[in-house]
């Protein structure tokens, strides 16, 4: 097999509800045209899915060259651990007879592919979801999202993506949106207002091109300490200095056009000085109506511009779904998927299409919840399989996924296993907190005959099992190893080799700066959680400290007069 080919390019696409793309899940970047990131709120899918970032990594493949979109693939090669290249490369080939040389057919000079839609789709269709944990971020849920601590830590890759527009304007603040990063903004108990601790800060990542923002504005809380002495920088030019008194209404100030003309991203500071808490109600980009115009940026090419990208019937069922007959593979991710309206769309529409029986359907499910609904639907399909996210058990899952009722899970386990054409198996998401205990939790899933597979976690990279210190990858390697010559059955015994040899041998990620985020995160999310580290992890917490990093008590975000970085 080629080193560097892989399947998915040719049948596969990841799309968010935020409408970037990717060619998988585990890619590095997003998939761009003309050095920008696309959103099929402006492309249509045909545009996607033949892109630049596209077209060049077919090239790549073809004739054996590296893409930097797929180093984790590369480096978990090198390191034996588990590659999505290498087992989607062989899944396509046995299942479609799909290899290199059809995919030489299938493909021009330029990295086009006449194949005309992905036989394979992940879909991000929503972040509506229930929990918060630890090792999420604001685009794959919204419990993150709205999260003022947990946000600020994990806004997501859609930290590259437009702010949402309705019209001519777009909420930035002063609680967290999509396409935003705020700072020095702290939430007020039983009211949406927030009040900013010196100054507040919104990082708006991508503008359009063309009509761009003209105004923002700032509305501030009737019971703020009036007058407020106010000084607006814009991407570190001052635009205005000035006061303003009780009653003046909505401070609306202009974005000069000369500070978007070189790169296409804001940074909106606003200094306060107040004899009392200065509370922000709501903060707004303004903007003329953009209008489609021929070569120019269109904030959406949908004309309900208030619907998200899988609530619009054009692109669900005239794009996505148009060739149902071709479709293979459906994964849907991204918050909650047993919340989202929009699977439940998607899957009755297959039905009534008559194709579902030549479709597996893929979920990732925390466990929380159970639709009847939906299970009923399912039952049409070929096969579906479904992992559920059991990364611990009792307190510990209560801990890293904020939200769960650990009786719950295991009572909903059983109702799927109920589903004749349901395949349920055990994801644990592995990272540093539960890696000392991930021997117990897969014996949990061996005794109730659960199979079980492994994500690793990568980002944020201090949660990542090789930047933990040696003491706690040793013991984690050491449990791991015992599980294996013990308990663990014949074939399940290659994939927790894998990552044993992983802990013993991967790079040392270990770092003095890692370890403070680490505990700067820990601390900022606990404190704003009322759940505490140390008692739930005590060992870990010992062993953190034998490799030489004390804890501290430290904290970024949570309750401290800081703005951030």
């Amino acid at each position: 097999m080629s080193d560097t080919f892989c399947a998915l390019p040719w049948m596969h696409l990841l799309i968010t509800s935020y409408g970037g793309a990717q060619v998988c899940c585990l890619a590095r970047d997003m998939l761009k045209e003309h050095g920008r990131q696309v959103s099929l709120y402006t492309a249509t899918l045909d545009d996607v899915w033949n892109c630049d970032s596209l077209r060049r990594i077919r090239r790549n493949m073809l004739n054996g060259s590296p893409s930097p979109e797929c180093q984790l693939c590369y480096d978990n090669e090198a390191n034996k651990i588990r590659s999505e290249r290498i087992e989607e490369s062989r899944h396509w080939e046995t299942q479609e007879g799909f290899t290199i040389d059809v995919a030489r057919q299938h493909t021009d000079g330029d990295g086009r592919t006449t194949i005309p839609r992905p036989r394979y789709y992940q879909l991000l269709v929503s972040n509506a979801c229930n929990l918060s944990c630890r090792m999420c971020n604001s685009e794959a849920s919204s419990r993150v999202e709205h999260d003022a601590i947990h946000h600020a830590w994990a806004p997501g890759h859609n930290a590259g993506v437009s702010p949402r527009w309705k019209g001519d304007r777009a909420v930035i603040g002063p609680g967290h949106h999509i396409g935003v990063r705020a700072y020095g903004l702290r939430p007020c108990p039983d009211s949406a207002e927030y009040q900013i601790i010196d100054r507040a800060i919104f990082d708006i990542p991508v503008l359009p091109a063309t009509d761009p923002p003209v105004a923002i504005e700032y509305v501030f809380a009737a019971d703020s300490a009036f007058p407020l002495d106010l000084s607006l920088s814009l991407n570190g030019e001052q635009t205005f200095q000035g006061r303003v008194e009780a009653g003046d209404g909505p401070l609306c100030l202009p974005v000069p056009a000369h500070l978007l003309s070189a790169a296409p991203t804001l940074r909106a500071e606003l200094s306060v000085a107040a004899s009392g808490p200065a509370l922000l109600r709501r903060t707004t980009l303004i903007r003329a109506e953009a209008q489609a115009r021929s070569g120019e940026y269109v904030v959406s090419r949908f004309s309900d511009k208030t619907k998200t990208l899988f609530e619009q019937d054009s692109f669900l069922f005239g794009e996505l779904l148009s060739r149902p007959q071709d479709l293979r593979r459906l994964y849907v991710t991204g918050g909650e998927p047993l919340y989202s309206k929009a699977l439940l769309r998607m899957v009755c529409y297959l039905n009534d299409t008559g194709h579902s029986g030549a479709i597996s359907a893929h979920f990732t499910t925390n466990g929380t919840v159970m639709s009847e609904t939906l299970a009923e639907q399912l039952r049409h399909f070929n096969v579906v399989r479904m992992g559920v996210s059991i990364d611990d058990q009792g307190a510990a899952i209560e801990y890293i996924r904020n939200g769960t009722k650990w009786s719950d899970v295991v009572a909903n386990i059983g109702k799927l296993r109920a589903i004749p054409n349901i395949e349920l198996h055990a994801i644990p998401a592995v990272q540093i907190m539960n890696m000392l205990s991930l021997a117990d939790t897969l014996r949990f899933c061996d005794g109730i005959d659960l199979p079980f597979g492994m994500n690793l976690v990568y980002y944020p990279d201090f949660l990542n099992v090789l930047a933990a210190p040696w003491p706690v990858r040793h013991a984690a390697a050491d449990r791991l190893q015992a599980y294996v010559d013990n308990d663990c059955r014949a074939d399940q015994r290659e994939t927790v080799l894998s990552l044993v040899h992983h802990l013993r041998h991967g790079e040392d990620m270990c770092t003095p700066e890692r370890m403070r985020m680490l505990m700067l995160f820990t601390n900022d999310l606990d404190d704003s959680r009322t759940q505490s580290f140390a008692a739930t992890f005590p060992e870990l917490l010992r062993l953190i400290e034998e490799g030489g990093y004390p804890w501290t008590d430290e904290r970024r975000f949570s309750r401290r007069e800081t703005v951030g970085p």
